[in-house]
């Protein structure tokens, strides 16, 4: 196999069938939707449940943000989505401010905070990689999983970097492909779009070069065959958008995409995710003005673990 081929060849479909545009992650991606968890988060959507062990993750992550930052007041939080963690964090604060790039995503933050009765946060559509703030404005950020989806992640850190006082704290979280065993990771969900079109959303994942490339298709489906197949994956797709590891990619999926035909492609777009290699985001950090830079595991996987356990063992009622 070839470095960047994919084991399904929808990556290399597209480079036959298809010329991109470029997008960003905003437009293409977080501004399209009405929930960014779909609507699933603990605390901000639905009960927790101790019977969940992902519960116990989102759990062991607020609380992982919180102790992190216990010294600050004012705290930033950089790509909140539907407001994760700013509104479990504020209650620990006495202000929480959350930005995002796009008006969709900071009026769902908002509606969430009112439904939620959380009156110390607010949220304000601005760009991480140049943000309205005064210098030293903030004694504490949080950033979860939020900094490589910026279009300049650098750009992004030092802002982040201007905005905080000396002797703040930033808490980061991101996701280490380097670390994931299998070399090239892909995910495809397919969702209804509008007048009897489909939009295909597929991301491939290069782990030895910590890339990610991101394509929307816009497909009218021009025989019967291909509607049929696309309305019955756009079903199968409906309550698990996108698995960590897709399985229907095995079950057909990638050959239903590539028997489209050019004709039935109506738009593609495309953005890159450049992630951060450990060694490479200890460097940028340092180079910006960064010290006392700690890499750990996070609260939420041991937190995760000890429900894992517990369920099995029997022991989670109590």
């Amino acid at each position: 196999m070839q470095r960047d081929a994919t084991p399904s060849g929808i990556f290399e479909w597209i480079g036959q069938n298809c010329r991109p545009k470029a997008a960003n992650a905003q437009t293409l991606r977080f501004e399209r939707m009405e929930s960014q968890a779909g609507h699933k988060l603990p605390e901000v959507h639905l009960p927790l449940d101790h019977r969940d062990a992902l519960h116990w993750h989102h759990r062991g992550m607020i609380w992982d943000y919180v102790l992190s930052l216990e010294d600050a007041t004012r705290v930033l939080d950089v790509g909140p989505g539907d407001g994760w963690p700013s509104l479990l964090i504020a209650q620990h604060f006495k202000e929480v401010v959350g930005i995002e790039p796009g008006p969709k995503r900071t009026e769902a933050c908002r509606a969430n905070a009112r439904r939620m009765h959380v009156r110390n946060a607010q949220f304000e559509t601005m760009s991480a990689c140049d943000m309205d703030f005064r210098t030293s404005s903030f004694d504490g950020v949080v950033a979860a999983m939020s900094i490589e989806q910026t279009p300049n992640p650098t750009a992004a850190l030092s802002e982040i970097y201007r905005v905080l006082k000396v002797g703040g704290t930033l808490r980061m979280t991101h996701e280490v492909l380097e670390w994931i065993a299998e070399p090239v990771r892909e995910v495809i969900s397919v969702q209804p779009g509008i007048e009897g079109s489909y939009l295909v959303d597929y991301v491939v994942s290069w782990m030895e070069k910590a890339e990610e490339q991101v394509f929307l298709l816009e497909v009218v489906p021009l025989t019967d065959g291909n509607k049929k197949r696309l309305e019955l994956w756009a079903k199968r797709c409906k309550d698990d958008l996108y698995p960590h590891r897709d399985p229907r990619l095995e079950r057909g999926l990638a050959q239903t995409i590539k028997s489209l035909r050019k004709a039935e492609i109506l738009k593609a777009q495309s953005f890159k995710i450049h992630h951060f290699k450990s060694q490479s985001l200890v460097h940028t950090l340092s180079r910006i003005g960064f010290t006392d830079i700690q890499f750990i595991a996070g609260g939420g996987w041991p937190a995760q673990q000890c429900a894992l356990e517990m369920i099995r063992s029997h022991r989670i009622e109590a």
